[in-house]
């Protein structure tokens, strides 16, 4: 797995282009060859965002509507307040790219919230084990190499593994993609169920909408609630507080001690073993004692988010933190290869020479998007090979290899018929 030039090229448009295009994304790739990938309150589908232009139950959205997202709380970023000033699938959030964030911190993506800048992999687990070296977040996946088939997309907006991008990677059961979490459903908003179920309940068509909402509340699919003070839904649908927050005015409220991370809500840092000391800190099978994670006897803390793991049996820290034993595995703090494989250093680990596409013939070769037959690299038609670092690439859209091999397009720009455009 090519982590770091294959993260790099989906940073480096994500981190150009924010926002949400349902459009986006691919089975190939985390975005469409010449499409375009994320865009600040960009719409979705034929009638793009219209607020008011659908409804979701058989009633208007609270806020704003979007064909292709249902009830959103942003179309731009002009939707949203000074706390959370981004717009990103309809959500405001805390950040679109790592621009977003003060020195020291990126946007992560899986929530949009501002984290601790990673250096490696060894910062990164959990849903978000790789580091993108161009925006340092923790990401889920670069490329739909990284994920599997059950979920075989890499979405552009969160960086993580999904079901569907767009319609077309859903069946008849469920044929519409809601892109706000990848997930193939019934429905997103009333037009997409039939006449005799035309109201869009919770991702599903149902044959009667439920109660126009009382004065103050919305609805939150089949909900009434009060945004301004519900913990499950607080400021918008869906948006957590956790068991131990509370909502006030619509932001979420955190007691003494606790921690407002995006996703959980409000955790006790102290000794919440996933969020020990701050937020996504991992403790691994290890205890989070004062917000420090202690680990028991024949475990070692690798620091970051990796938490306690053994180094005498732990493929990615074999031996120390840090050493990736690859396809290989982990005996007594020392990486054993298989006989047909290669020992190609801590960070890469041992590989298929004959197979691998990041280790393509010789340890580091890369083929980009074609693929390693015999220990060479086979580039589809259309592509071409860039060389052991690049591989296989298409020319008239790679924005690291724009035209020609490694000429690259500045940040905001992006690579259409072989030119940079801005």
């Amino acid at each position: 797995m090519n982590i770091v030039r294959s993260i790099a090229v989906l940073g480096f448009a994500f981190g150009a282009m924010v926002g949400f295009n349902a459009a986006c994304g691919s089975k190939d790739t985390a975005f469409a060859t010449g499409g375009s990938a994320a865009g600040t309150g960009g719409g979705s589908g034929a009638g793009g965002s219209v607020p008011g232009g659908c409804t979701v139950n058989g009633q208007a959205c609270a806020v704003k509507c979007d064909p292709a997202l249902g009830c959103v709380d942003c179309t731009t970023k002009s939707d949203c307040g000074l706390a959370k000033p981004a717009c990103v699938a309809g959500k405001c959030v805390e950040c679109a790219s790592a621009a977003d964030c003060p020195n020291g911190k990126s946007c992560y993506p899986q929530y949009h919230s501002c984290g601790p800048a990673c250096s490696s992999n060894q910062d990164c687990s959990g849903s978000s084990p790789f580091c993108d070296p161009t925006t340092h977040a923790c990401v889920g996946c670069a490329t739909a190499k990284d994920c599997s088939p059950a979920q075989p997309i890499c979405l552009a907006t969160t960086q993580q593994c999904v079901q569907c991008a767009t319609n077309t990677d859903c069946g008849l059961k469920s044929p519409v993609c809601d892109g706000v979490v990848g997930q193939c459903v019934e429905c997103v908003v009333d037009g997409q169920c039939p006449a005799a179920a035309p109201s869009c309940v919770d991702r599903h068509c149902a044959a009667k909408p439920t109660p126009t909402c009382g004065k103050g509340l919305v609805s939150c699919g089949a909900k009434c609630v009060d945004l301004a003070t519900d913990t499950q839904n607080c400021g918008g649908c869906n948006n957590s507080c956790g068991p131990s927050g509370s909502c006030v005015s619509g932001n979420c409220t955190c007691a003494q001690g606790f921690l407002n991370c995006p996703g959980p809500g409000c955790v006790d840092a102290s000794k919440d073993v996933h969020h020990c000391g701050s937020c996504f800190k991992d403790c691994g099978n290890g205890s989070c004692v004062s917000g420090q994670c202690v680990c028991p006897n024949g475990k070692v803390d690798c620091g970051g988010a990796v938490g306690c793991v053994s180094l005498a049996s732990d493929p990615a820290n074999c031996g120390k933190c840090g050493t990736n034993c690859g396809a290989g595995m982990c005996l007594s703090g020392n990486c054993a290869c298989g006989p047909t494989q290669t020992q190609c250093g801590p960070s890469i680990g041992c590989a298929t020479l004959a197979s691998d596409p990041n280790n393509c013939g010789a340890c580091g070769t890369h083929c980009g998007l074609g693929t390693c037959v015999a220990g060479n690299c086979i580039c589809p038609q259309g592509t071409t090979n860039c060389g052991p670092s690049m591989g296989c690439a298409n020319l008239s859209s790679d924005p690291f290899n724009c035209g020609k091999c490694n000429v690259q397009c500045q940040q905001g720009e992006s690579c259409k018929n072989g030119s940079c455009n801005g």
